[in-house]
């Protein structure tokens, strides 16, 4: 009775990561299961999308398996997980799998929930070495359901030469509304990455999001 499943069905028009198209700029369904243990915060899961890195077809699925510690002290909730980043079907030689380990909290002032997030790998996507991601980020209720948000993060990699990308500033900035289960958002995104650094996947763009959460 103290383990809750939960998941979530997701479509977007592009499946972003930290400012990037993960999906050649197209249309993604995405899903997760979750496995928490209540009583203590700990919790599991597996979440995966379809991906398009422009690799002739390497990598066509991305495949998160994560597990963690959730807390909440007073207004304040934390999120410690470590996140293994898995593509079944690229080359080994590519070494696009890698591993992450991050920390996500908020605090709660009723009007406006405001965070920071660091995530740190020792070994990032394609053997590019250290990583750390750093981001700021809020959330606006407004009311009848609507809130509004905004982030702003930095990606810092030790070889950004194998990584294919320089350390990217990503921005996000938009308007969602929950009811009941379903949660949509609509977001503008854009990096500070020049055409020259980011060829494809890091122009300013707007994403539309719909989100179905189901279980407990």
């Amino acid at each position: 009775d103290d383990i809750g499943v939960s998941g979530t069905v997701t479509a977007t028009t592009d499946y972003v990561f930290r400012g990037v198209s993960q999906n050649d700029e197209q249309p993604a369904l995405q899903g997760s299961i979750d496995f928490t243990h209540t009583p203590t915060g700990l919790y599991a899961g597996v979440w995966a999308s379809p991906v398009d890195f422009n690799d002739d077809g390497e990598a066509f699925v991305e495949i998160d398996a994560y597990g963690g510690y959730s807390h909440e002290i007073g207004a304040f909730s934390g999120d410690l997980r470590g996140i293994y980043y898995w593509y079944p079907g690229a080359d080994s030689i590519l070494n696009y799998d890698y591993f992450e380990i991050a920390y996500d909290g908020t605090y709660d002032f009723g009007f406006l929930q405001i965070g920071a997030m660091y995530a740190y790998s020792p070994e990032f996507f394609s053997e590019a070495g250290d990583a750390h991601y750093i981001q700021g980020h809020l959330n606006v209720p407004i009311e009848n359901g609507f809130y509004s948000f905004a982030s702003i993060g930095k990606q810092f990699v030790d070889d950004n030469e194998t990584y294919g990308f320089p350390d990217i500033v990503d921005w996000t900035a938009g308007l969602g509304w929950e009811y009941d289960r379903v949660d949509v958002q609509l977001a503008y995104v854009d990096t500070n990455a020049s055409k020259t650094e980011c060829e494809d996947g890091c122009e300013p763009r707007v994403v539309l999001t719909g989100t179905i959460n189901y279980g407990e």
